[in-house]
């Protein structure tokens, strides 16, 4: 899986984004935001995920 790889080979470069508010998606088809998360669970380790949901955008953004 892509996702998993990019995780591995650069995990300081990602940022979490779940395309909320799903616009343009009729709401039937709205994804679960909350599976959405768990499946970035499973891909990275709590380290990892530390970087990617707070650090990265922190940085990113200067906050």
């Amino acid at each position: 899986m892509i996702a998993k790889r990019v995780i591995g080979h650069a995990p300081e470069r990602i940022i979490w984004g779940s395309n909320w508010p799903h616009v343009g998606v009729p709401r039937e088809q709205y994804p679960d935001d909350a599976e959405q998360l768990d499946v970035l669970l499973d891909w990275a380790s709590p380290e990892v995920r530390q970087r990617i949901l707070v650090d990265n955008p922190a940085a990113l953004y200067s906050f």
